[in-house]
This record gives structure tokens, C-alpha cells and sequence, in this order.
């Protein structure tokens, strides 16, 4: 006779397994009052049944219906999404990390605002801003997305800001947070910079003023001339591309006074090295956006006249309108004004006093006219006129009656304008005495400096005594005997 089994109820509980889950359990409990036989309370009364997924995580990628490449700075922030390729009961956690892309302008990060000439200037973060430490962020696909679905709008700002620039990109790299997805793709994203909101820079001079260097001395002086980038209303303003502009001398008789300026000679344009320099660049996000074109006025001991030159500064057509306008400039000339400090020098007599005899000449030490320098000039590059005066003095006065019957002297020089060139030293001015037949005392004319012009007055022998001595011997006293009685 057969016997009945005794009966037992298992209660189940079944989990729905998904693709990428955990191990999942199924567990097997005998009821607490079985019928048929006692449960044996000492013994286990549980079972647990684990059932192990056997499927891969999912690929997380950039869903092309959301992902754009590129867009205006001052468009808003683009919308970055992921897809998953399977659904997966889990979160699906993404590391974004942001970055250089292949080619182009680069677009500046805000963990790299702070590098090389950025400022604090950046393009983009991710994230809530100033916690974006690293240029990365975790993306969070929901668990039971489904597959193929977008998910959540990626946290990334695109900082609209006021430079005028390049369009600039950047590179979003996916890569796996933890095992429970994985990723590798990447994309590339371009800011262009229509500029329609960011000013084109205007370059120009500083100001429009004339400027004055005086020179040092025998020392080269070194200066600067600024050249700045600005706004409509005058105001200096950053830019975000570099601008390359060129200057040259458009004259270098700015005056017009005849008297040219010489390169190298009165003036230079050179850098610390010692190069010729015609051009340069401010470059991106200079602050303040300033260059200052070299300028070394040339020392010397020289006496020169005061020299001015126009400086013409110029951007190629190339930049013009693209990097920077010279539309609206305070001024793309400037004058510069090169100011001598080297005293003229004096004209003087050589000497106080000469002499002559009737019937000749003075010789070419004897009424001498000279320059004299002051202190360490040693030249004039300038000519320099004046007129001499005549009179006679002395106890007897010397007559010139122009070559008239009874004069004393002829003076052969032309003194009412004499000239000295640059590199004359010194004039020499002849008289010719005339030898007459009279015995008589020793005459005297005096020669005197009158406007000096182009030099300085004389502080010392302004004046020569010329004494004219008496060629005829004193005359003989004798007795008339032919009319004596």
C-alpha cells in the first residue's frame, strides 16, 4: 500500500531579469505548518537560487539627433545627449571629460582660465561653473532608458562673451565611470565667433598729440611710442585675436624747415637687440592692449636745429576688417619732435687786437673770426650768419672812404653778411691798407660782431683794434737857402 508524500508549499519570489544587472536570486521557503510531516524548526527552511546575468554593459554614444557640431557664441548652450545601445536596469554613469580637438583655434576651458596669456578668460565649462576643477563631469543615462533613446541635456555652458575672436573648438571625450557602461567616442564642437555682439577693434596712436624728446646728451635716449587698441568711445579694448600692424618715417620734415631727421643718425627704430623693427602685434587678450613702438633719439655733442617726423602706422588689407579696423582711430600718424641740447656755438674774434702796416694786407691771423664751442659739443650742423661792423677809433680814427683819394684802409671781405657752413672753423676778413704819402700818427679802426644768427653772440672778444702804422718817414727840416736873403 502506498503511502501519500507528505505536502509542502514553496513560496517564490521572482525577479524579471534585464540585460546588465546584477546577479539576481530567486529564494525557496518552506511554509511554516506543512501538512504531512513537522518542519524540523533546528534545520534551514530557506533556499536561495542565484540567477547570474550573462549580458555585457552597454556603449554609451553621442545621439546624432542632439549633437551638434557647431553654433554662434551668442547662441545659447548647445544640447549634448547620449544613448545607450541596449537598456539597462542600472544607471548608466559617463565620464565626459573636455579638451583640445584636432584642429583649429583652440576654445579655452574654465579649468585652464588662469594658463599661458588666457587671464581668467574661458570659452566654455562644465558643470555648475566654478566647480568644474577638471574639465569633466559625470552624465547619467537613467536605468531602463530605452535603447537608443536620448538621454538627460549634458551640463555645459558656453561662456557669450565680449571679445572679438576666432571661432574656437573643443573636444568631448566619453569614456566608462565605472563597469556598469562603457564608451569611447568623441566629438568635436565649434564656437563660432560671428562677432555680431563683440566690437572689431580699433587701432590707433594713443593720442593724437605731438610728442617731444629732448636729447640726453651723448647717451642715447630710448623711448616709446604706444600704439592701443580701442572701442568706439575711445576706451581701450582687449581683443581676442592677435592684431599685426606695420609703421614707417612718411616724413621726416615734418616742420619743413629744410632740415630732415637721419635714421640712425638723429633717431632710430630699433628694439632692445639692436634689429630694425617696422612692424608688430598686440597679441590676443593682451590687457591693457597696448604696443609700444621703440623710439631712440640718437646722442650727440652736435649743435642742430629742433627736427620733426611723421610716424604712419598701417594694418594690411588682409587684417583690415577681419582682425582690427583703422576706421574711427584717434590718429594713425604722430609727430615726433626731436629736441637738441647742445648750445650753439659763439662767433669770436681770435684776437683783441692787430696790426698792419700802409701798403699791405692784413694776413690770415690777424682779423680772424672763429667758432668757440661750450662744454662737450664739438660740431654745428647749422649755418650760421652774422654781420661785422666798422668804425674808426682811437686817438686817430681810420677812415675807408671806398677806395676814395685820402681813405686809410679798404676792407676786401664782404662783413655786412658773412657766413660760416657747417664745417667752417673760423673767417677770415682782409684789409687792405692804403699807403699814402703823408707822414702821420698810427690809425685805428675797430671791427665789431653785431646779430649772430644761427649761433651764439660772443661773451669775449666781440671786438679787434686794427692799427694801421705809418709807412713814410718823418719829413725833413732844412733851411730854404734859395729864398733866404
Amino acid at each position: 500500500m502506498l503511502k501519500s508524500l507528505p505536502r509542502y508549499t514553496l513560496r517564490t519570489l521572482s525577479l524579471f531579469t534585464t540585460s546588465s544587472g546584477n546577479p539576481e536570486t530567486i529564494t525557496l521557503t518552506i511554509e511554516n505548518s506543512p501538512t504531512g510531516f513537522t518542519r524540523n524548526a533546528a534545520r534551514d527552511v530557506v533556499q536561495v537560487v542565484s540567477v547570474g546575468d550573462n549580458e555585457t554593459a552597454p556603449t554609451a554614444s553621442f545621439h546624432a539627433d542632439y549633437d551638434p557640431t557647431s553654433a554662434n557664441e551668442n547662441a545659447g548652450n548647445p544640447d549634448f545627449r547620449l544613448k545607450l545601445d541596449k537598456v539597462s536596469q542600472l544607471p548608466a554613469n559617463i565620464t565626459v571629460t573636455a579638451g583640445a580637438s584636432g584642429s583649429g583655434v583652440q576654445a579655452t576651458g574654465y579649468p585652464d582660465r588662469n594658463s599661458g596669456s588666457n587671464g581668467g578668460r574661458y570659452d566654455y565649462w562644465l558643470g555648475a561653473g566654478a566647480s568644474d576643477a577638471d574639465g569633466a563631469i559625470t552624465y547619467t543615462v537613467p536605468a531602463f532608458t530605452t535603447s537608443g533613446a536620448a538621454g538627460p541635456v549634458m551640463d555645459i555652458t558656453i561662456n557669450d562673451d565680449a571679445y572679438f575672436e576666432d571661432n574656437e573648438s573643443f573636444r568631448l571625450t566619453l569614456s566608462g565611470a565605472d563597469a556598469d557602461a562603457s564608451a569611447s567616442a568623441t566629438l568635436d564642437y565649434t564656437i563660432n565667433q560671428n562677432n555680431s555682439d563683440d566690437q572689431l577693434p580699433i587701432i590707433s596712436f594713443e593720442t593724437a598729440s605731438e610728442v617731444s624728446f629732448t636729447e640726453n646728451g651723448s647717451s642715447d635716449l630710448v623711448g616709446t611710442i604706444p600704439i592701443k587698441l580701442i572701442d568706439s568711445s575711445g576706451d581701450a579694448l582687449v581683443s581676442g585675436k592677435d592684431v599685426t600692424f606695420s609703421w614707417s618715417v612718411t616724413n621726416a620734415d615734418a616742420d619743413g624747415d629744410g632740415v630732415s631727421a637721419v635714421v640712425n643718425q638723429d633717431f632710430m627704430l630699433k628694439d632692445a637687440d639692436g634689429n630694425d623693427v617696422t612692424s608688430g602685434t598686440i597679441t590676443a587678450f593682451t590687457d591693457p592692449p597696448v604696443y609700444n613702438v621703440p623710439f631712440t633719439v640718437v646722442g650727440d655733442n652736435t649743435a642742430e636745429e629742433n627736427k620733426k617726423i611723421t610716424i604712419t602706422m598701417t594694418i594690411d588689407g588682409s587684417v583690415e576688417g577681419v582682425d582690427a579696423t583703422v576706421s574711427g582711430a584717434v590718429s594713425v600718424t604722430k609727430t615726433i619732435q626731436i629736441v637738441n641740447d647742445d648750445a650753439d656755438p659763439e662767433i669770436q674774434f681770435s684776437q683783441a687786437t692787430a696790426n698792419v702796416t700802409e701798403g699791405n694786407s692784413t694776413g690770415s691771423s690777424d682779423v680772424v673770426l672763429q667758432k668757440v664751442y661750450s662744454g662737450s659739443v664739438d660740431a654745428t650742423e647749422k649755418t650760421i650768419t652774422l654781420a661785422v661792423t666798422k668804425a674808426g677809433s682811437g686817438d686817430r680814427a681810420a677812415t675807408d672812404n671806398s677806395n676814395a683819394d685820402g681813405d686809410d684802409y679798404d676792407v676786401a671781405t664782404t662783413i655786412s653778411s658773412i657766413s660760416f657752413g657747417a664745417s667752417d672753423a673760423s673767417k677770415v676778413i682782409t684789409v687792405n691798407a692804403d699807403n699814402d704819402d703823408y707822414y702821420e700818427q698810427s690809425e685805428e679802426v675797430t671791427f665789431t660782431i653785431g646779430s649772430v644768427v644761427n649761433g651764439t653772440s660772443p661773451t669775449s672778444n666781440d671786438n679787434i683794434v686794427l692799427t694801421i702804422n705809418d709807412a713814410d718817414s718823418a719829413p725833413v727840416v732844412s733851411f730854404d737857402v734859395a729864398n733866404n736873403e
